[in-house]
């Protein structure tokens, strides 16, 4: 007899202690169910809210892009509002617990990958020489990219299989990579030679898709061209843009806003190039100024401004569980009275 109560004390004991064990990992999961279901409910509110917050920054880039000049001044430089606007250290929101920033950057300051390709449908001569305005205007900014890349360091470097640093696991020096981009670029399916440019390219020998033979759409596919690993496109990065202008559109480079690296590859002299940045810290190189000191250097005369109508707007947003991000072309037009709109615009 008092082992069978013994035994149904020890049953009732047990159940108690899994009863309580049950009750135990049933109010930890829900009390950890309900912060997990808080920290996502905060996240969806601030992810909300950050987006509300860029798609303002970037009407606020517009009104500084926007904003009228001093007078006697036309052109687009760096000591203007839209571009002093990088240096806050954060926009100031009253009540906002988080970390707006917003920078705007002059596309006409760089040199736009897509030109080392003549426009779509233009025909190479059979010696591969450049003799029409097309494929003469792409020679230049071959050159110049040769000369951007050469004062960054590139050299030809092959990496292991295993590593994945780049498509075909090679690096080219300056000449070779810009002819593989022109591969990259062009519409064809031979490998890119020219007597009037010293590069070679290799399509005509790479496996199928490595090119995929159209202009760049952003300059996050400079990744995809065989040769630009990341650590390589980062020492380019702030020299160079992907335009939004279409094939056949003249691409010129603002002397106000370009820094100098960008001044040198185009083909200004060190001395003159030093002499540009000193002059635009005060007042901005006038149209006559440019005339002035391109004078006698048609090509140079060609590729150069002193005004833009594109610009890139960068706007971040810091908060406690999330950062978004949005990037934005905006199109300026106008000097009296200037007019902007947004031409594309992405969220990260």
């Amino acid at each position: 007899m008092t082992s069978r109560v013994d035994n149904e004390r020890g049953i009732a004991l047990l159940l108690v202690v899994f009863i309580v064990s049950l009750a135990t990992v049933i109010v930890f999961d829900l009390g950890v169910s309900s912060r997990l279901d808080q920290r996502i409910s905060r996240s969806f509110t601030e992810s909300v809210q950050a987006e509300f917050i860029l798609k303002s920054e970037l009407n606020l880039a517009r009104i500084l892009l926007e904003a009228p000049k001093l007078d006697g001044i036309q052109e687009d430089w760096l000591n203007e509002p839209w571009a002093l606007i990088g240096s806050a250290p954060a926009l100031p929101i009253s009540g906002f617990a988080g970390n707006p920033r917003l920078m705007i950057v002059d596309v006409a300051g760089k040199i736009d990958l897509n030109a080392v390709a003549p426009p779509a449908g233009t025909v190479a001569p059979p010696t591969g020489s450049a003799s029409n305005p097309g494929e003469q205007l792409a020679l230049f900014w071959k050159n110049a990219m040769r000369e951007l890349l050469t004062k960054a360091g590139f050299v030809r470097e092959q990496y292991e299989a295993d590593l994945y640093r780049t498509p075909g696991n090679i690096a080219y020096d300056p000449a070779d990579q810009v002819a593989v981009l022109q591969d990259w670029i062009d519409e064809d399916k031979r490998s890119y030679s020219s007597a009037s440019f010293d590069g070679d390219g290799f399509e005509s020998q790479a496996p199928d898709g490595m090119f995929l033979n159209r202009r760049l759409k952003s300059l996050g596919e400079m990744l995809l061209v065989p040769g630009f690993t990341p650590e390589r496109a980062a020492r380019i990065g702030r020299f160079v843009t992907v335009s939004t202008l279409p094939s056949t559109a003249q691409r010129q480079i603002n002397v106000n806003t370009a820094p100098i690296e960008v001044l040198l590859a185009i083909g200004f002299p060190e001395q003159q190039a030093i002499e540009i940045i000193q002059q635009r810290a005060n007042l901005p190189i006038t149209q006559a100024i440019l005339n002035t000191l391109v004078e006698g250097d048609p090509q140079l005369r060609q590729v150069t401004r002193v005004t833009s109508t594109e610009f890139q707007v960068l706007a971040q947003v810091a908060m406690p569980t999330v950062t978004r991000w949005l990037e934005a072309r905006v199109g300026v037009s106008g000097r009296a009275t200037r007019r902007s709109r947004i031409m594309w615009k992405k969220f990260y």
